[in-house]
């Protein structure tokens, strides 16, 4: 033990005694010792000082121990002061002990490191925990060989779950002393999902340090990693890493590391799959894919060796061309993916998933003919030919049952079923149907004007069932190159039937369409039927005959036979030879990798489909933003020519209402007068004149309103009915302009969008204002003599002062002249505006009721007007977000294309015997 470790362990006093004599304490011989050196005229007694205090402090007697140590100054004086603080400690005075180790200052590492240990200690205590970790960090980085150091510091770490400082001790004395204790350690951290904080690059140093020590560690430690990766945004990053990594070390041909191979497979598909950006994966696929080749296990090389090729494909000369020659030299080694058909079929759902949510309908036909592919429970047989080849006969002898009597008009297929059924497949959608007509009729009636349409009927067949196939029928060709009929439901076939006229044999037209229909399905196995033999003179000119067909069909078709078929007599082995060629159909092999073929052949059209539908859509966005502008112009007009019309009509029916009040007016201002002119008639020559004035008065109110009640009122009424009539009149012509303007909306949207309708309810308000204003009106007591005016004045006095004189003739003639020379201009026009004060009410609400007929016109007009703007704003923001990030649809597009290419290499290299043939155009 050195010096150093006996003062850490404060047994210093130890060096000190190895000369005492036994059976004395420590104590009394470091006293006698202190007794003699103390004697000495330069005595140094620190080192004794510094004993004794050891030996107080082991006593627990802390204060004569720090009284020893606070004496001490020479070369032991660091420890001292450290021991005075552990005595501090001790005594639970933390304040002064942190005081004291903090005072210290040395360059002794040992020292330093329990210093650290000790304030750790204190802070802990305290509950300090930010400050305890510093100190143990600093313990671990001044020494960690220190006994049991990192275990205390990893200990406290994990009981307060710190776990970035965990995860650093653990790395870091990996990395320092390559014991495999820490790299598990630093595995199950992961593996507990407390590393996610980290950046991968932070465990490059560890993982490179592993594979050197243990390869076997270090695929552990990446499959951790891996699995906490690829979920989060540190993905890409993550597989750069590794690649870096695995790039750097030597991995040879006979490293199993299965785990990573696998891990390898799903990043791939994972960058095919929207998880990871295109152009990430563009930037890393290089050499990801030359990492992954390897280290690939058996099982899963071809899916290696086809990424390869086919990233290849898409991006040339980013793979080093040996990497490409060593995929195609071993691509016919190893071993089929045995789930092709499931692989291709999860591709077609995650092209269906992305269309739902890019708002793109992928149609009903689609989805069948997929369904039906993945059906293997029987085989589908089509047959074809030129109209008139004796094709329906043909089908009827498989079938055993005269069923098709003409040439079809839709495609029909017949399988066996428990349960007759038949469904309609269209684009739009499945109708299906237990209750089954006439099937016959069904085969010959046209469905569709726009959709070739297919008919698939289920039916109880012996037959069918026996050699579980289906037969399908198309339509005759017209003896054209190309019939979109047989096209387009060509990947539901699995073998075809191609039938011929003995009269006319395999011509130029059948020869090319059969092979049209290989080249469009090379999958498809075709055979040839010879029909209509019975057309033949003799059974040996028939038999030439099929020999010459077979001769010249099997110059384009080698692997094609040609069967003879009569429909009228029985040729030779004919039965047999049908039945035999049914058998074989449900006995091929590869079942499952030719229908993935199929399989491919409607993806492929979907994603033809999902490009056309990009510019369709981009177009359609397009015409709709200038369809609904030219909409909102138009309706714009519209509104304005309907004001003009409202300010047309309130003038012409405000006018006409004036013109009637004025009429009634005038006659008023007319006769008024003369019916108060005509009252001097109520004057006798014994009237009495003191009082005559008030009862002539009274007799002119009382004519008066006679006039207004009968003449006046029915006059008012009469011609304000004309007037209503002849608004009424008015705004049915405005209504018919409505209509019109409604129908001219209507058609140009193509249906009912505006039913604009006047609000007639005017006219039943004016007719109850004006009912209740003509019904009766009584009117204010006019004063017409007895107004104060000279002349009345006058007569008035005259007829008070001489009343009693015998005058009444004079003063009959002189009250007699006065009315009937009186103008009553005053009065006349006092009762006319009486009269009116209520039409004059009634005249300023007509402008603002005719604005009421045309409210809810112009109001549906400015809610179309609003759902066109927001029509054009939507269609505007898709527009600019298909033109601002076109990368965010094609991309998925791309992706979709290397995942369909790299399934048709399977296949491809699956159905050859030379892989390195099967994928030269790679």
């Amino acid at each position: 033990m050195n010096i150093d470790q006996h003062l850490s362990k404060k047994t210093f006093y130890e060096t000190m005694l190895k000369d005492r004599k036994k059976g004395k304490l420590p104590i009394e011989v470091l006293g006698e010792m202190f007794h003699e050196e103390n004697k000495k005229e330069l005595a140094d007694l620190s080192d004794i000082r510094y004993a004794q205090g050891e030996i107080y402090f082991h006593y627990q007697d802390y204060e004569a121990a720090i009284f020893k140590w606070e004496s001490i100054s020479n070369e032991l004086g660091a420890w001292a002061k450290k021991n005075v603080g552990d005595a501090y400690f001790e005594l639970d005075l933390y304040p002064t002990a942190i005081e004291t180790f903090k005072s210290i200052v040395t360059d002794n590492n040992l020292l330093n490191t329990e210093i650290a240990l000790k304030l750790f200690q204190i802070y802990v205590e305290e509950e300090k925990y930010d400050l305890a970790t510093d100190y143990i960090k600093q313990a671990v980085a001044l020494d960690p060989d220190y006994p049991k150091i990192t275990k205390i510091a990893r200990y406290f770490f994990e009981q307060n779950n710190d776990n970035d400082n965990a995860i650093d001790l653990a790395l870091n004395e990996g990395l320092r002393t390559e014991d495999v204790h820490w790299f598990d350690m630093l595995t199950g951290y992961i593996n507990d999902g407390k590393a996610q904080s980290h950046e991968p690059s932070y465990f490059y140093l560890a993982l490179e340090n592993l594979y050197s020590v243990d390869s076997v560690r270090f695929e552990k430690m990446v499959v951790a990693l891996w699995n906490q990766y690829k979920s989060s945004e540190n993905y890409v990053n993550w597989l750069e890493t590794i690649d870096s990594i695995i790039e750097n070390i030597d991995v040879s041909k006979s490293t199993a590391w299965n785990q990573i191979s696998n891990l390898y497979y799903d990043s791939f598909k994972d960058s095919l799959s929207g998880k990871i950006e295109l152009d990430e994966s563009i930037r890393f696929m290089p050499k990801f894919l030359e990492n992954w080749l390897g280290i690939t296990k058996s099982t899963q090389a071809i899916w290696t060796y086809t990424a390869i090729l086919t990233w290849n494909e898409f991006y040339p000369s980013v793979i080093r061309e040996e990497v490409i020659e060593e995929a195609k030299r071993d691509l016919w080694k190893c071993a089929v993916n045995p789930e092709i058909l499931q692989d291709c079929l999860s591709l077609f759902q995650d092209l269906t998933k992305w269309a739902n949510e890019n708002d793109i309908e992928i149609g009903a036909k689609v989805r069948w003919l997929v369904q039906e592919i993945m059906d293997l429970s029987y085989t589908n047989v089509f047959v074809a030919g030129v109209n008139g080849t004796g094709k329906s006969a043909f089908i009827n002898s498989i079938l055993e049952e005269e069923l098709f009597e003409n040439s079809t008009t839709n495609t029909v297929r017949i399988k066996n079923g428990n349960v007759s059924q038949v469904t309609v497949v269209s684009d739009e959608e499945l109708q299906t149907d237990t209750v089954v007509p006439d099937i016959k009729q069904l085969i010959t009636e046209e469905l569709s004007e726009h959709s070739r349409t297919l008919i698939d009927v289920a039916m109880p067949s012996t037959v069918l069932k026996k050699h579980s196939i289906s037969i399908t029928d198309t339509p005759g060709f017209r003896v054209r190159r190309n019939d979109p009929e047989l096209m387009e439901y060509l990947p539901l076939a699995d073998e075809l039937l191609f039938v011929l006229d003995a009269e006319d044999a395999f011509t130029d037209q059948e020869r090319d369409l059969a092979q049209q229909i290989i080249d469009k399905n090379p999958a498809i196995s075709v055979n040839f039927v010879l029909t209509k033999l019975d057309s033949i003179y003799n059974k040996q000119e028939a038999a030439k005959l099929v020999e010459d067909v077979t001769e010249k069909v099997q110059q384009y078709f080698p692997d094609s036979d040609v069967i003879p078929f009569s429909s009228k007599y029985a040729v030779a082995g004919q039965q047999e030879t049908v039945q035999n060629l049914l058998t074989s159909f449900a006995n091929k092999p590869n079942k499952e990798e030719i229908r993935s073929s199929k399989l491919l052949q409607m993806i492929q059209r979907v994603i033809v489909f999902f490009l056309k539908n990009r510019v369709e859509k981009e177009n359609e966005y397009k015409d709709d933003i200038v369809w609904n502008e030219e909409i909102v112009s138009k309706m714009n007009a519209a509104i304005h020519q309907l004001k003009d019309h409202e300010n047309a009509l309130a003038d012409t029916i405000y006018n006409k209402y004036v013109y009637v009040k004025a009429d009634i007016k005038e006659e008023m201002a007319k006769r008024i007068p003369e019916i108060l002119r005509e009252c001097a008639s109520f004057l006798k020559e014994d009237s009495d004149f003191r009082k005559i004035h008030l009862d002539l008065n009274d007799e002119m109110n009382r004519r008066l309103q006679e006039y207004i009640q009968s003449s006046v009122l029915p006059s008012v009424n009469n011609s304000m009915q004309n007037w209503i009539s002849d608004a009424k009149q008015e705004l049915l012509e405005n209504k018919n302009y409505l209509d019109e303007m409604s129908a001219t909306f209507n058609n140009i949207y193509g249906e009912q969008v505006l039913n604009l309708e006047g609000d007639f309810r005017i006219l039943n308000d004016w007719e109850r204002d004006i009912s209740r204003m003509t019904s009766g009106a009584q009117l204010e007591r006019e004063n017409i003599l007895l107004r104060h005016t000279p002349s009345q004045f006058l007569l008035k006095s005259a007829g008070k002062l001489l009343g009693a004189i015998a005058q009444n003739k004079a003063l009959y003639n002189q009250y007699k002249k006065f009315i009937e020379n009186e103008e009553y201009t005053e009065t006349a026009n006092s009762v006319i505006n009486k009269f009116f004060t209520q039409y004059e009410i009634f005249e300023k609400g007509i402008e603002r009721d005719l604005a009421f007929f045309f409210k809810e016109p112009i109001k549906d007009i400015q809610e179309l007007i609003q759902k066109a703007e927001e029509e054009i704003e939507a269609k505007q923001a898709l527009l600019a977000e298909m033109k601002e990030n076109p990368e965010i649809y094609y991309d998925a597009i791309t992706s979709f294309k290397i995942r369909h290419r790299q399934f048709e290499l399977m296949n491809t290299a699956a159905g050859t015997t030379s892989g390195s043939k099967a994928i030269e155009h790679a």
